[in-house]
């Protein structure tokens, strides 16, 4: 359920993150948490978690817009750009690639689900379903590879643009198809994106731009409905919870 807090446990270890409880399969630690392994092509859902506690890769979602900006897993010097051990950069590339290559393409997208830190200890606070891009930039900026410098070292990470849909719900039986490895069970999302009509606005950049170039769903729309106290609501009941 949008906004819901999960609570943590308190024992001090890897086991008081709720996350593995919530969606069994996704692992308990680290900001990439994938049901599948993504070196495999594999993935079957994907849980973007941001504690918002490092100010040099500032992850950020815009409450009244639901823009999200997230940064990858590179996040210090002494690797190729793709090599991380979650492989969460790696996820970020296909994603964006396939969200930006027509109908097929954004069928095997893998569903995003944000969490995020609301607070102190291993609370978690579930702030909804992600598609790849942006209505607010340029497809070209979706998914960049931005420079940074660390102790005089210089390397790569990827800059992703998401939106957050404005899905009635998320419901457990999707959660179990997913796990179970349905190969349909990623079509509500595509259904969605192109009930929102983000279908033809992804299209217009051809698919074999370089990669860093390619859009995802460039003309994100309708995104989640701000509340006065600038959460963001979504309505609709059997909503993960």
């Amino acid at each position: 359920m949008l906004d819901r807090i999960y609570k943590g446990g308190t024992a001090g270890n890897a086991a008081d993150d709720p996350l593995a409880r919530l969606l069994p399969g996704v692992g308990n630690q680290g900001g990439f948490r994938a049901m599948g392994k993504a070196a495999n092509d594999a993935v079957r859902l994907v849980v973007l978690y941001t504690s918002g506690a490092e100010p040099d890769w500032p992850d950020e979602l815009d409450p009244y817009t639901g823009a999200f900006t997230y940064f990858g897993d590179n996040r210090s010097p002494g690797r190729e750009l793709h090599d991380t051990p979650r492989k969460g950069n790696l996820l970020l590339r296909s994603t964006f690639e396939r969200a930006h290559c027509g109908p097929d393409g954004r069928a095997k997208v893998p569903p995003f689900l944000l969490f995020d830190k609301p607070g102190t200890g291993r609370d978690v606070r579930f702030r909804g379903l992600l598609a790849p891009g942006s209505d607010r930039i340029s497809g070209e900026e979706d998914l960049v590879a931005v420079w940074r410098t660390t102790k005089g070292q210089r390397f790569q990470n990827y800059r992703a643009r998401f939106t957050v849909l404005n899905a009635s719900s998320i419901t457990r039986d999707w959660i179990r198809e997913l796990q179970a490895g349905d190969g349909e069970a990623a079509g509500p999302l595509a259904d969605l994106l192109a009930e929102q009509g983000l279908s033809e606005e992804a299209d217009r950049l051809p698919c074999d731009l370089p990669m860093m170039y390619r859009a995802a769903a460039a003309g994100l729309s309708s995104v989640a409905v701000p509340r006065a106290d600038g959460q963001l609501q979504m309505a609709g009941p059997g909503s993960v919870g």
